[in-house]
């Protein structure tokens, strides 16, 4: 039969482990909340970069336009055009 001091020191020990399990996953829950946001603002960066660009192999009346704007994009082929 094990003694009050022994069962003791198994609940305190398994009391360490319960809090550094916690630890961990508070850690990793919060990790795992910043790399989610990040991931999002980059592909609303993205999406607005793609709504307001020309996509990078576009040509217009042979004038490569690949990622400008479409005043970029409406100079250019004005410069090249005349």
């Amino acid at each position: 039969m094990q003694s009050r001091t022994e069962l003791r020191k198994h609940n305190n020990r398994n009391n360490l482990y319960l809090i550094i399990i916690g630890v961990i996953v508070i850690i990793a829950i919060i990790g795992g909340v910043i790399f989610y946001n990040k991931k999002v603002e980059s592909e609303q960066r993205e999406r607005a970069f793609a709504s307001t660009h020309f996509n990078p192999n576009v040509t217009i009346y042979g004038v490569k336009v690949g990622k400008l704007t479409v005043n970029k994009a409406t100079r250019l082929s004005n410069l090249l055009c005349k």
